[in-house]
């Protein structure tokens, strides 16, 4: 009888163990991918990023391809923003 009790907290007690665990490791890799690049290619040329080449801006890291791209966003992120897909893989498509 005793035997069964001590088996039955146990597992519970082992269990939160492990959910507080994985929380903590979530936790940790969210903080890490906060200064990851939103985007995969370049808002304002279209190729694909440097990922060395970063700006921050409202909340977000955007990537661009090169230094030149990046003085061209820093003088009008909206505009170029506003040119990338909802994923950040791709420019959007001018409507016609």
């Amino acid at each position: 009888m005793y035997l069964f009790l001590l088996l039955d907290f146990q597992p519970k007690s082992w269990l939160k163990k492990i959910q507080k665990t994985q929380t903590q490791k979530t936790e940790q890799t969210q903080t890490v991918d906060s200064n990851k690049p939103f985007n995969t290619v370049c808002p304002v040329s279209g190729e694909e990023v440097d990922p060395e080449i970063t700006y921050q801006y409202d909340g977000k890291t955007y990537a661009l391809c090169c230094k030149s791209c990046l003085k061209k966003f820093k003088n009008n992120p909206e505009k170029y923003i506003g040119k990338l897909s909802d994923d950040g893989k791709s420019i959007k498509k001018k409507s016609e």
